[in-house]
């Protein structure tokens, strides 16, 4: 089961469809067009593919019909059974404007607040028979009328023999005494095949066929979901802002794993540091423990001579004990750092004392000790 969008005011364009669902390209005639979406009978229809002609006297309604509808035939005058001018009572509420003398006195009787401001306006008037023949409609499947009260005149005005819509749907709420305008249908060969509580729908004896296309309970209960246009529009409204919402915390959602990654990449850069220094410690306490431990043994600081490591020609001040220590681990944290940045497998600085000169030892910090030990051992 799908979902019909409304938009007439009773649900006129869910029971027109239903007698003219095998047509998908029809032709309607819109007398009293009003608004082109709100309580509009034709807005479905025009959705749907059909296109017609919309009547419509009042300047600014006209207009928004020009510009909804801008592949219908959209005409600014009123109808009657005769061509001239009239004067259009214009209400705040246009939805009760209105030609009718009659009308105009009975709300001028009982005023309420939705008549009680107006003005009169002298609106150019046609017959259907001549719009219909200015305009040409090959074919019309069904004609809406509007007119506040001026059925009468609008439906007497048009040539039947000629100009024959297969349904008409006619606001059935005010009754003019001595303009009854059901017998002019009747008189042309129209039979009432439904009410819906405001309108009359007719049928041409010709297209009788399509009575047995509609059927209240599957139209209304059984068949597609019948949605208000504006309770569907505010549900898309709804599910596009949830939309907007689910968008913006896939991006926040997103941004956070983009912040929780260089989080872990800075804490684990943090933490190589850490263990970087803890191992340089360990390496500086396992270097001077050994040189300053060998150096004392070996009685190898010289006041008056230079100390070199040969092979890198780094230079150390043997001026005290203190300060041979302080070069010697500066050039190893050199080599440290080197190794550190390059890769290659390299060895650090290991000293072992040989007539008072430091010399590159291949095999490491412990090499040191053993050299240093047997140097001892033969008292050099």
């Amino acid at each position: 089961m799908g979902q019909f969008i409304t938009y007439a005011q009773n649900n006129e364009d869910v029971i027109l469809d239903a007698y003219f669902k095998d047509v998908d390209a029809g032709v309607y005639v819109d007398v009293g067009a009003n608004h082109p979406i709100n309580d509009s009978v034709t807005k479905h229809f025009y959705m749907k593919g059909w296109r017609g002609i919309n009547i419509e006297p009042i300047g600014y309604l006209h207009e928004q019909l020009v510009a909804d509808r801008p592949e219908d035939t959209n005409v600014r005058v009123g109808v009657s059974d005769k061509a001239g001018t009239l004067k259009l009572r214009e209400y705040v509420n246009d939805g009760l404007s209105t030609f009718s003398d009659e009308l105009k006195e009975e709300y001028d009787k009982l005023p309420q607040e939705k008549t009680a401001t107006y003005k009169d306006i002298d609106v150019p008037v046609t017959t259907l028979k001549d719009l219909l023949g200015e305009h040409k409609p090959k074919h019309i499947h069904f004609m809406k009328i509007d007119v506040e009260g001026f059925e009468f005149e609008v439906l007497k005005g048009n040539d039947w023999n000629k100009y024959r819509p297969e349904m008409l749907c006619i606001e059935a709420n005010h009754d003019v005494p001595g303009k009854d305008w059901r017998t002019i249908l009747d008189r042309h060969g129209y039979e009432k095949v439904w009410n819906d509580g405001l309108n009359d729908y007719y049928l041409a004896k010709e297209s009788s066929k399509r009575k047995k296309n509609f059927d209240y309970a599957t139209a209304m209960l059984l068949g597609d979901q019948v949605l208000p246009h504006h309770v569907f529009d505010r549900i898309h409204e709804l599910h596009q802002q949830l939309h907007d919402e689910q968008i913006k915390l896939e991006v926040q959602g997103l941004k956070f794993k983009q912040l929780e990654q260089a989080r872990l990449e800075a804490e684990a850069i943090i933490h190589d540091q850490r263990r970087f220094k803890t191992a340089a410690r360990l390496l500086v306490r396992a270097v001077d423990n050994i040189i300053t431990s060998r150096i004392e043994h070996l009685h190898v600081i010289k006041t008056t001579s230079d100390v070199q490591l040969t092979g890198d020609a780094s230079e150390f001040d043997t001026s005290n004990k203190d300060t041979l220590l302080t070069s010697i681990r500066n050039g190893d944290m050199q080599s440290y750092y080197a190794f550190k940045k390059s890769r290659p497998r390299q060895h650090f600085y290991a000293y072992k004392a040989v007539m008072g000169t430091y010399v590159f030892a291949k095999r490491g910090v412990r090499k040191v000790a053993r050299t240093a030990k047997g140097l001892v051992k033969r008292g050099k």
